[in-house]
């Protein structure tokens, strides 16, 4: 009797690891999927770029940012001014591509060639 009990414990036990592997797979795909729409990654950089800018008092403004999962960054009307509101960069549209994301979550921002249009400095 108390074999079939242990066996009944272990079964239960393996369907509880089951699921929670399901459900931490489902939820890791959403959160890539919900990620990977454009109008969400441009919500997420203007949040980032607010808080830089209240940090750091820079004045950094992006109007719209693409990121895909080869690496590419796209990025539209994006503007920075200096402390005298002067403009320091500005671009209707700067391309580019992240060589290694491990690198960049750990401060190391190393990019491939970088293509501005309509560029000020």
């Amino acid at each position: 009797m108390s074999k079939l009990k242990h066996y009944s414990r272990i079964k239960k036990l393996r369907k509880i690891i089951v699921r929670g592997f399901v459900i931490f797979v489902l939820l890791l795909l959403t959160i890539i999927i919900v990620l990977s729409i454009p109008s969400v990654q441009t919500y997420v950089a203007k949040k980032v770029t607010d808080n830089l800018n209240e940090t750091y008092g820079t004045d950094i403004n992006i109007e719209r940012l693409g990121l895909n999962w080869k690496g590419e960054v796209d990025i539209r009307e994006v503007l920075i001014n200096d402390h005298h509101a002067d403009t320091l960069i500005y671009a209707k549209q700067l391309q580019t591509n992240v060589l290694s994301f491990r690198n960049l979550i750990a401060g190391d921002l190393g990019f491939g060639n970088i293509i501005l249009d309509d560029a000020k400095l």
